[in-house]
């Protein structure tokens, strides 16, 4: 279903290279208010579905469940979402883990 959605959409970014300024706040608490922090990435996969976007990032590590997925990868995904709302000035409505090892789809909340 979501490679179905994926073929549908009317613009598709793969390998997609951002920066941007963030703020600090919620990842580093000590550092004074306002202070920001770099971020750079490559998303895997962005894609546009209605109004929003949605962000697809692949995974070859050999975890066992989805939970250790989300575990892992739940402050990476939370900074491409935001970089993904502040470049683009849209919502992202979905984040997805795709694990290469579980052969599955994992959605993410954040």
């Amino acid at each position: 279903p979501l490679g179905r959605r994926l073929a549908a959409s009317p613009q598709v970014y793969r390998e997609y290279p951002f920066s941007v300024l963030l703020s600090a706040a919620p990842y580093l608490p000590a550092l004074e208010k306002g202070e920001t922090i770099m971020v750079q990435g490559v998303l895997d996969c962005l894609f546009r579905e209605g109004n929003g976007w949605v962000l697809l990032d692949y995974k070859t590590d050999h975890l066992d469940t989805a939970a250790a997925f989300k575990a892992r990868y739940r402050v990476q995904l939370d900074l491409y979402k935001r970089a993904v709302e502040q470049i683009r000035h849209e919502s992202v409505s979905n984040v997805y883990i795709y694990s290469f090892y579980l052969q599955q789809i994992i959605p993410f909340t954040v």
